[in-house]
């Protein structure tokens, strides 16, 4: 499945409301919005041929380690994907995921 994915499967969700489970058999989910796609440069040697990063804006606390985490979405199949804290923004940090 995470094979398949593009930035363009992503894209018409910017300012959208993910969710995330912390944990396996979490029942509460923290709210992950999505902010960016961001095209990324191909090295042409990679898997994907048009690589990619997601940037998500989720709150201050817990602050998650980098790790996979599973992402729910109204609009698309659920996801696991790696991501990791990249920044504070005021009261939220912000994580990215990387296809590549």
């Amino acid at each position: 499945m995470l094979d398949a994915l593009t930035a363009d499967h992503f894209a018409t969700l910017i300012d959208t409301e993910f969710r995330l489970f912390p944990e396996a058999d979490a029942e509460a989910a923290l709210p992950f919005r999505l902010t960016a796609v961001d095209r990324l440069a191909s090295s042409g040697t990679g898997a994907r041929p048009e690589p990619f990063s997601l940037i998500f804006d989720g709150p201050d606390q817990p602050l998650l380690a980098q790790r996979i985490y599973h992402l729910e979405h109204d609009a698309m199949p659920a996801l696991d994907i790696f991501l990791v804290p990249v920044a504070r923004a005021g009261n939220r940090v912000r994580y990215q995921a990387i296809f590549n």
